[in-house]
């Protein structure tokens, strides 16, 4: 993992938007690790499956519409 980590990180210098690497892939699950530096946003998303965001380190901000369920 810390060398995906140390990965994201290098391609952050030079990027303007998050920076998002596999970890972990097998069947239906998935693991993503995404890098963000202060002031980037993810656009919209929407995940087709049940999904779980654990924060590593800093602070962050959701904004969530209305859920339809």
């Amino acid at each position: 993992m810390n060398v995906i980590i140390h990965e994201i990180n290098e391609k952050l210098k030079t990027s303007d938007h998050p920076v998002a690497r596999i970890f972990y892939k097998s069947g239906d699950s998935k693991i993503l690790l995404i890098g963000f530096l202060k002031g980037m946003t993810l656009a919209q998303h929407k995940t087709h499956v049940p999904a779980m965001l654990v924060v590593l380190l800093s602070l962050i901000h959701i904004s969530e519409p209305t859920r339809p369920y």
